[in-house]
């Protein structure tokens, strides 16, 4: 390909594995499992389980692309969610203000209270200086303490069926949080590299003490990065109490390891400073199809864990040696210009 072809649209490796991979996958569930993968049933499915695990990774893509992680994205799904529920199945409220308004003002407070687990890891770290992983563990076990005592450790069933029928509703045969989520990640991407925060962030993740010294609001950046995290996993929640018609601590645990994995596989690096969220997308369709095949396949609980915390550690493995071919690569590069200059 020629250089000015080259400048003009780079090649992204990530996107191009990535896609590989997607076809590749694809083409083997239609060999192995044929109509049984390839059906409207099962595909329809899919679709309505991939949004409130891509509001997962995709908060969990704004933590690491700062160089950090943020642990506790799923207890804070799940203390929205209960916040959700308690609204929606609180007669006093549907009696007050009906139960359109019940489940307005319930959605409403189920986002704050995302948002405000969010700030509170936020500026955990910005102000206060605790290192990502233990001030997001810390509040996980905290989002999760507190869901239990709110509930008992009981689940909250039986919500309106106005609400269930919203989130399950269908547009052009699929349902609003799909669509929502298309028009997000969409937004994520052409935004997120483009706006002042987004800038502060990825500079943040790729150099923390450059990133200091350029004057840019870092504390208020990381504040609005982990708030944007929390935002979307309360997101999760809506999707998730619409589709389940419950909530209770616990749900959704699996899903801490599939964001982080999902994250890694889409290009994101762990040290901060680099990530698309159209790659992070594309491994989310990856890891869902996979998950499909895992249960037509009918492999158990423990086989699915075993999986996932193998490709992770392969996925890391591999980018740590594509990594070092590429640093040698650009050193030998450097020491051939240096020898035809001299």
């Amino acid at each position: 390909m020629p250089e000015k072809i080259q400048r003009r649209w780079p090649i992204d490796m990530d996107s191009m594995i990535l896609a590989g991979i997607l076809v590749a996958i694809l083409a083997f569930m239609g060999f192995a499992l044929g109509d049984s993968f390839f059906n409207i049933r099962n595909i329809s499915s899919m679709v309505s389980q991939i949004p409130e695990f891509a509001f997962l990774a995709m908060g969990m893509g704004v933590a690491m692309i700062t160089g950090g992680i943020d642990l506790s994205n799923v207890a804070a799904m799940n203390l929205s969610g209960i916040v959700l529920a308690l609204c929606l199945t609180s007669s006093r409220l549907a009696g007050g203000v009906g139960i359109w308004g019940a489940i307005l003002i319930g959605a409403v407070s189920a986002l704050l209270v995302g948002v405000a687990c969010g700030v509170f890891n936020g500026l955990s770290i910005s102000r206060f200086g605790i290192p990502p992983i233990i001030a997001t563990l810390g509040s996980m076990l905290f989002f999760s303490g507190l869901g239990v005592g709110i509930t008992n450790g009981e689940g909250i069933t039986g919500l309106p069926e106005q609400f269930t029928r919203l989130i399950n509703m269908t547009i052009v045969e699929l349902p609003p949080p799909f669509l929502f989520m298309l028009a997000v990640f969409v937004v994520m991407s052409i935004l997120a590299p483009r706006l002042t925060t987004g800038k502060t962030l990825y500079m943040y993740g790729s150099s923390r003490v450059a990133a200091l010294f350029t004057g840019l609001r870092i504390g208020k950046s990381l504040a609005l990065g982990y708030a944007l995290s929390g935002l979307f996993a309360a997101v999760s929640a809506l999707i998730l109490v619409g589709r389940t018609n419950s909530i209770k601590v616990g749900y959704g645990d699996t899903y801490q390891l599939q964001a982080i994995l999902v994250v890694v596989l889409g290009g994101v690096n762990p040290d901060g400073g680099k990530g698309k969220f159209g790659n992070i997308l594309v491994a989310v369709l990856i890891l869902q199809i996979l998950q499909n095949a895992f249960t037509l396949f009918m492999f158990t609980p423990y086989a699915k864990k075993l999986i996932w915390g193998g490709m992770l550690l392969a996925f890391m493995v591999v980018r740590t040696l594509l990594e070092k071919w590429s640093d040698r690569r650009k050193i030998r590069a450097r020491m051939a210009q240096m020898a035809e200059g001299a």
